[in-house]
């Protein structure tokens, strides 16, 4: 029976881990891919805040693959909404431009830590405000935007409010522990006229692509292994 019991509690936890890793916000993007943005609806303040992203598989806006919502790293970069771009590089760099002039040359800078665990926290709904209130598109995208800039080197002035509490909190060692949380970079190429191509680096946006939920159930699934392990030994 303690056997049974102990079978069944396995299962029961496999099973929390698998549910918890398929609620976590993946989006379906992958190099080669077309991408297009809208404003998200209420606009955001200082060039910046929520884009809703839709990728393609074709140019033409036809054979929509996904939709989230993301936000623009670089300040000096620029997009029209509505038009097309294609996804040159999906990584942990940030090619091309940038406030900080430290992208427009390989080897490119990574990702800050930070940026990443504000917008994972973002994706899954779990980012919450100085006074612990959730986070509010209307109220709040304009200071996220704020903090990632800054965490990426492309805003100059103090940060107050909402702003500053998530700087210090993307800052603070406890939190980022030196990880991507699955956030990734997507690098894009903008239409030349000239060329009749998709070569004009443009603006960088955030993602959570597809492999990162697996990867979190595989981590999940590898912890639960090593404590059955430590409890045999034991």
């Amino acid at each position: 029976m303690k056997r049974s019991l102990k079978y069944w509690r396995i299962a029961g936890i496999i099973f929390c881990l698998v549910f918890i890793a398929s609620t976590v916000q993946a989006d379906t993007i992958n190099v080669g891919n077309y991408i297009s943005l809208q404003l998200q609806n209420p606009a955001g303040a200082n060039g910046g805040g929520e884009y809703i992203a839709t990728v393609y598989t074709n140019s033409d806006k036809t054979g929509e693959i996904d939709s989230f919502v993301t936000f623009c790293i670089e300040r000096d970069e620029y997009f029209s909404p509505g038009s097309v771009y294609k996804v040159a590089d999906l990584s942990t760099n940030v090619i091309t431009g940038g406030m900080d002039d430290l992208d427009t040359t390989p080897p490119y800078p990574s990702l800050n830590y930070g940026t990443a665990y504000l917008y994972s926290q973002f994706r899954a709904g779990t980012l919450k405000t100085s006074t612990n209130q959730p986070y509010s598109t209307a109220s709040h995208q304009s200071d996220l935007q704020l903090a990632i800039w800054k965490l990426e080197g492309e805003w100059t002035p103090a940060l107050t409010g909402e702003a500053l509490h998530w700087y210090n909190l993307a800052n603070s060692p406890s939190v980022h522990l030196n990880s991507y949380w699955g956030v990734r970079v997507i690098n894009s190429l903008g239409w030349n006229s000239s060329t009749k191509q998709y070569d004009v680096y443009s603006q960088s946006w955030l993602t959570v692509p597809e492999p990162g939920s697996l990867a979190l159930l595989g981590i999940a699934l590898t912890a639960l292994a090593l404590i059955q392990r430590k409890r045999k030994v034991s």
